[in-house]
């Protein structure tokens, strides 16, 4: 009798249905639940905007707060021990997001990663909620639906470092990059050419992601002022923080933001 061979999405299979299975055991014993996992996982969609995402679970916890559930497993090779990946982390971001656009739930988000060979050996992250990503995962969406060819599409994984994974990859931006001459080499080989190309990428995600960033800074900070004079109020002090909200006759208002 001739055996299947069993693959990473096996695996993968494998390690979410005991996770959630034994999970869910637990929570009820806590009078907590797990939703939208095992037969009754759902896939939450954004079709004006062209997203979707199946998040493996939804924890309510005892006191009602939830968590979106995220289940990885992996190979010995990897360790996760320190930190998520950067892969996992935007798409544990992605459902979160969902959840709150599609869903009456305001979860935040945990990403459980555990050792194929070993179920014991569990490693978990929390990833908090960063409305300001949303912004960015809509930006990229219609940059890549809207993009009039396949080369125009950022060649995101060759910093992630998943474009072997990728049915797209010997059409996307950095397969066309390899085919064109290159102008100015500096005398270089292509192996170093092409370990710089992925860090001008990783770099120009950084500005674009400091870009974001100081927008929705400034987004938060007009609306912390906007309430605080709606309220009559110049200060507040609570949760570890304080603010100020300074408004001089001869300029406009200044608001500062201090640990308490």
């Amino acid at each position: 009798m001739r055996l299947r061979r069993v693959g990473v999405f096996d695996r993968g299979h494998a390690f979410e249905h005991w996770c959630t299975t034994y999970l869910a055991a637990g929570l009820a014993r806590a009078e907590g639940r797990l939703l939208y996992a095992g037969a009754k996982q759902k896939r939450l969609m954004l079709p004006d905007f062209r997203l979707a995402g199946t998040p493996d679970g939804l924890i309510e916890w005892p006191d009602r707060s939830e968590t979106v559930l995220e289940v990885k497993s992996h190979g010995a090779a990897q360790n996760y021990d320190s930190g998520p990946s950067e892969m996992h982390v935007r798409q544990a971001e992605l459902n979160i997001e969902l959840f709150h656009e599609v869903t009456v739930h305001r979860p935040e988000d945990i990403i459980i990663y555990g050792l194929a060979e070993d179920y014991g050996r569990l490693a978990l992250h929390r990833v908090e909620r960063r409305p300001a990503i949303f912004v960015e995962i809509l930006g990229k969406a219609a940059a890549a639906f809207d993009a009039d060819s396949a080369a125009a599409v950022t060649a995101e994984g060759v910093v992630t470092k998943q474009c072997v994974i990728c049915p797209y990859r010997s059409r996307c931006a950095a397969a066309q990059a390899r085919a064109i001459p290159a102008a100015g080499t500096g005398g270089l080989d292509q192996a170093t050419l092409r370990s710089i190309d992925r860090l001008i990428t990783a770099r120009q995600r950084a500005v674009e992601a400091e870009e974001e960033a100081a927008r929705a800074r400034a987004e938060a900070e007009a609306e912390i002022a906007a309430t605080l004079i709606e309220g009559g109020a110049s200060k507040i002090k609570r949760n570890g923080y304080a603010v100020q909200l300074k408004t001089p006759t001869d300029g406009e208002a200044v608001l500062e933001i201090r640990s308490a």
